[in-house]
């Protein structure tokens, strides 16, 4: 019903908006600023969110929150992702593309196969910023064969196309044919 509806929209928008809070703290503190001095900016600035100015995921800033407690108590991140997948399932259902809602939901389950499903969604910044430890005793999913993890492969991905856009720029300037991987792969087998 809409009660059902209503939670998984608005828990879609906390996952996301937690996702992108966490990269944003990752981010702001590799390029020098501190997490408080970035706190006392955002919360007040147009990026300002729930996921910034109450449930802060940097420990010692902001309100208190399970970043305080090492992640502990909260909403477990395994919850998250089960209200991801079924506004993903709704939004499929309802021919919507939620391609927030989708990168999101990746990350979750990324997190989750790698043993931190039980705490805290806003944890997901330790996967972000590499400090991801699974906790003793958790049994980490480990990658399907062959790949990296999703984000790794959109990393690999994005990688690809600006490299594959430089080609054409290049071609586009110069005049001359761009060679693509593919092509090069499939003359090969003729």
């Amino acid at each position: 019903g809409a009660g059902q509806a209503a939670k998984i929209c608005n828990n879609m928008i906390l996952g996301a908006t937690m996702a992108v809070t966490c990269e944003a703290f990752v981010l702001a503190q590799k390029l020098g600023l501190d997490p408080q001095v970035f706190f006392d900016i955002s919360s007040k600035a147009s990026g300002q969110s729930w996921s910034m100015t109450s449930y802060c995921p940097v420990p010692g800033v902001g309100p208190e929150t399970p970043a305080d407690h090492d992640y502990e108590g909260g909403f477990a991140a395994a919850l998250m992702l089960k209200d991801l997948k079924l506004a993903l399932e709704a939004a499929g259902q309802a021919g919507v593309d939620v391609e927030m809602g989708e990168g999101a939901e990746e990350m979750y389950e990324e997190f989750v196969a790698k043993g931190g499903g039980g705490k805290d969604f806003s944890a997901i910044i330790r996967m972000i910023d590499d400090s991801w430890k699974a906790p003793e005793g958790s049994n980490p999913a480990p990658p399907p064969p062959g790949t990296g993890s999703r984000r790794a492969d959109r990393r690999l991905l994005r990688l690809a196309n600006e490299i594959e856009g430089a080609g054409q720029r290049n071609r586009d300037r110069s005049g001359l044919r761009h060679v693509r991987v593919e092509d090069v792969g499939a003359e090969c087998a003729n």
